[in-house]
């Protein structure tokens, strides 16, 4: 099963605790009028301070996106690899992964690679490689 990592969840937890307090400025209509935390004084414009939670709230939003969108990645990326190199073929024999894969149960292993299913699986191993490095 799929488990975000410690940074996700912390992140989690924080834009659920800010999307309750945005709830309830939102039902209550009572905006604050300072943030101590920060020593922000917005008594003057009730306007800016909405602005304020709104721009909070949305930052908090596009980072959680944007970290559990790359970690759904990193998750899938074997399933991603394997789906894209499945039709790869080697240079010597013109096998894929999978016809060299039912050759081996066939035969034993062979010392000299060239010209071998193993060899031919070697092959298609490091172009899956070189395919993916960045």
């Amino acid at each position: 099963m799929f488990k975000f990592s410690d940074e996700c969840q912390k992140l989690k937890t924080q834009l659920l605790t800010l999307s309750g307090v945005c709830l309830f400025i939102g039902l209550t209509h009572a905006l604050p009028e300072k943030i101590e935390i920060i020593g922000l004084d917005l008594s003057n414009n009730k306007s800016v301070s909405g602005w304020f939670i709104w721009a909070v709230s949305a930052y908090f939003l596009i980072k959680f996106a944007a970290l559990s969108f790359f970690e759904l990645v990193k998750h899938h990326l074997p399933w991603i690899i394997r789906e894209r190199t499945k039709s790869t073929q080697g240079g010597v024999l013109g096998f894929t992964a999978d016809d060299c894969h039912r050759e081996l149960e066939r035969q034993e292993y062979e010392d000299e690679n060239t010209g071998t299913v193993f060899g031919e699986l070697l092959d298609i191993e490091n172009e899956k490689k070189n395919c993916f490095e960045f």
